[in-house]
């Protein structure tokens, strides 16, 4: 009798709050049957039947506002297809595997595989009125849960042991928006930790208690109707992948569908802005991401594209809108766009962009340090701030180009294509007066891949003309000689391809290199206190140094894929397309003596005008990762930027997987350069260059002989390098120590410790780590 009388009390105290709550929801159609509890803090949720299906999303309302934690405000978390399903006395939240599947099979033949696989049950709620045919849950628990396990990941990058603190977390009933087609709640959650690291210590008021707003959104599965289109590796989209056990002996049993937006004739695809964009910055992610109408336009969506300001009352995580947010964080970090997609067929429910406020500083620091001088206080130089938003839009119209399902594209440059769904170097250039140019940094409007990856998702065929429509465009996009490489290709260091970087520009690498070292020599020789705004302290121009100086770092890395480089596609069996090729050995013995020219103490040395020239920190102010790494104390280290400078050359030549390329490609064919030839050319350009006679230059030469040296050493040190490769890095070192053993060498002091150094590597125990390699300030995002 008592525990029914508390489920009376229970009962009628719910419906007082329900009541007493309606008025919020009053009027409006509603895809949940909420009853907040304001007294308890409490949600319940009224199921009027059993069971029942929806998508889920949670997301981060606010963020921590750290690129290095990555936990940003918008931050989705992955798209769920769950189902509220009922065991005796109590409610499972069930995730169902999609990983395994029977298309269209019969039902026994469905169960078959459902019970193969594990599901996920991710809540489980006791029925607070058995008996009634609407159960009634109480959802808090799932609520208040770390369900984007937020102290999990600051855990993974070792940031601090953080716990849910449900005292100082609570969900947030005036937050709730409830829709016909989806559901918002909000909760406040509160981590706490006895030892934040110092990227949490960094963004929060006090480190050991972190609150975040976590959303939770039940959204109603979408209608029928949707047909998913085939993947292709040549598309240029994600591909949603999983096994079908159905499929026939003759088929095969992975099957691989793009992820794209729902779009039927007359409906209109709106993206909006967030309001919370200043000017000029909100214009032009507006006219960026509306690039995408020219596509849409000849994919046969004449106007149906468009690009709007978010409404004043919308919330920016709200399903029914896709939305550019303006992303905050303490230092500059990447932008991504993310989507919410049907986890069935790839349906893309909601696209949403997450733009880094700072990144647009980056570009518009460096086409200042190249443009100045400034001329009166608060000039920032309209013509750089004209490239930073340049920059923008194409960026507002590259994360927009991911939320419509389509991946990156890192040959488009190689192609001589300007695809926004590459990553675009700024395009910078000489005048004929002998000045740097950057009015045409950045291309305005997408390019041809960009309308053809659109076309291939998104152009409407019949079902029997589609895969003949689709393989028309692939075709399409192979005669205009567009390549198509992904991420996977191109982002790793050791990656092979040689049309797949990131930040390079020029269909001919070698000259763009070149032409980069010109504009780069010509922003060095300029360089004053001039490049800054007065007002600023001095030491800062270090800050703008940085990227002028390595403003070739880029093209570099391009450089180096040309050594043991292979070119190849995507194409399928019995697809016509070119055989696996490497790069010809002229243009990779171009490619390694383009590189060593970087080694030169004249291509590394800061001119005249720069010695002295930059103070240490001012009072209140520090250094910090966007600086170089010195060794002089406070004050500037005319050398780190040496450093930093052949490190980054070494360390490309030396990639142990490209090294290991190179052994494959001479060994299949005798013409192409082999390891000895890199590892000798790379010793000519250091321990056996001829000392310079200025005493500046001679000390440059000793840093590159001692960072080649490091080099070798980290070389034959790795445990992952190919055991050729390990035999050539221990050879090239017994004989520099022999070679430095020699008459022309043994009594210069720098020879006796190199000596000694290799002697002590070649004896060292198992396992003991190399010298670490100078730290370089970070390139990417370049803006």
């Amino acid at each position: 009798m008592g525990s029914r009388l508390r489920r009376s009390s229970l009962t009628l105290t719910c419906i007082l709050a329900l009541l007493a709550s309606s008025a919020a929801f009053a009027g409006q159609a509603q895809l949940l049957n909420l009853q907040p509890d304001p007294d308890k803090g409490t949600v319940l949720l009224q199921l009027d039947q059993l069971p029942v299906d929806y998508l889920y999303v949670t997301a981060l309302q606010s963020g921590v506002g750290s690129n290095d934690l990555g936990l940003d405000r918008g931050q989705l978390g992955r798209s769920r297809w769950v189902r509220f399903e009922r065991y005796g006395n109590r409610v499972l939240l069930l995730e169902p595997n999609l990983k395994f599947r029977a298309d269209n099979a019969p039902a026994a033949e469905s169960r078959a595989v459902a019970e193969a696989f594990a599901q996920s049950v991710l809540a489980g709620f006791e029925i607070l009125n058995p008996g009634e045919a609407a159960v009634r849950i109480d959802l808090s628990a799932l609520l208040l849960d770390d369900i984007n396990r937020v102290a999990a990941h600051i855990a993974e990058l070792e940031q601090g042991s953080f716990a849910l603190d449900p005292d100082r977390s609570a969900i947030d009933l005036d937050g709730i928006r409830n829709f016909a087609q989806n559901t918002l709640i909000p909760s406040i959650l509160t981590l706490q930790s006895q030892d934040p690291g110092a990227f949490v210590a960094a963004v929060t008021p006090t480190p050991d208690s972190l609150s975040l707003r976590v959303s939770h959104q039940f959204i109603q599965l979408p209608a029928d109707g949707y047909r998913p289109r085939a993947f292709h590796p040549r598309s240029g989209y994600f591909a949603l992948a999983y096994r079908n056990y159905a499929a026939g002996l003759d088929e095969p049993i992975e099957r691989r569908l793009i992820y794209r937006h729902r779009l039927q004739p007359g409906q209109n695809l709106t993206y909006y802005v967030d309001n919370g964009t200043p000017e000029p910055i909100r214009s032009a992610l507006l006219e960026g991401a509306a690039w995408w109408s020219q596509a849409f336009d000849e994919a046969g969506f004449k106007n149906q594209f468009r690009v709007a300001v978010l409404p004043d009352d919308a919330d920016p995580l709200d399903v029914r809108y896709n939305v550019i947010q303006w992303v905050h964080r303490s230092t500059r970090g990447w932008s991504y766009g993310a989507s919410v997609a049907d986890p069935r067929s790839g349906e893309i429910i909601k696209g949403h962009v997450s733009l880094g406020s700072l990144r647009v500083r980056q570009d518009q620091l460096i086409a200042e340090a190249l443009t100045a001088p400034f001329t009166a206080q608060g000039d920032h130089s309209q013509a750089a701030q004209e490239m930073a938003l340049a920059r923008l839009r194409q960026l507002s119209a590259h994360e927009v180009g991911h939320t419509l399902g389509i991946d990156h594209n890192f040959a488009a440059s190689f192609s001589g294509d300007a695809s926004v769904m590459d990553y675009p170097h700024p395009n910078l250039y000489l005048t004929d007066d002998g000045k740097v140019g950057i009015d045409r940094a950045y291309r305005n409007g997408i390019s041809q891949w960009d309308r053809l990856a659109v076309r291939y998702g998104y152009t409407p065929f019949e079902p029997e003309q589609e895969n003949a429509g689709l393989m028309a465009i692939l075709d399409e996009a192979q005669r205009s000689g567009i390549s198509f490489i992904a991420d996977a290709d191109a982002r790793l260091p050791g990656s092979a391809h040689p049309a797949a970087h990131l930040w390079d520009n020029g269909e001919d690498v070698l000259a763009r290199l070149a032409e980069l070292m010109q504009i780069r020599q010509l922003g060095l020789q300029q360089f004053s206190a001039a490049v800054m705004p007065p007002g600023e302290p001095l030491f800062e121009l270090e800050r703008r140094l940085v990227p002028v100086y390595l403003l070739h770092r880029y093209q570099v890395e391009a450089t180096a894929k040309l050594m043991g480089g292979l070119f190849y596609d995507y194409r399928l069996n019995g697809e016509p397309g070119a055989r696996l090729q490497p790069v010809d050995a002229a243009t990779q013995t171009r490619a390694l003596n383009h590189l060593m020219e970087l080694l030169r103490p004249a291509a590394l040395a800061l001119p005249e005008n720069l010695h002295y020239l930059i103070p240490p920190p001012a009072s209140g102010y520090q250094r910090d990762r966007e600086f170089f790494t010195g060794a002089t104390g406070v004050s500037f280290d005319h050398l780190s930027p040496v450093r930093t400078g052949a490190d980054l050359v070494i360390q490309e030549v030396l990639q142990p997987q490209r090294l290991a390329r190179v052994a494959e490609q001479h060994a299949l064919d005798q013409g192409l350069p082999g390891i000895q030839t890199v590892l000798e050319t790379l010793l000519q350009a250091s321990w056996k260059a001829p000392l310079p006679a200025d005493a500046y230059l001679r000390a440059i030469q000793h840093e590159v002989n001692w960072r080649v040296l490091n080099g070798l050493i980290t070389l034959a040190a790795q445990p992952t390098t190919a055991a050729q490769v390990h035999a050539h890095a221990l050879a090239t070192l017994t004989e520099l120590a022999d070679l430095l053993q020699g008459k022309k060498y043994r009594q210069q002091p720098q020879a006796k410790t190199a000596v000694h150094q290799i002697r002590k590597f070649l004896e060292r125990p198992a396992g003991e780590p190399a010298p670490p390699a100078e730290t370089i300030p970070p390139g990417s995002p370049i803006g």
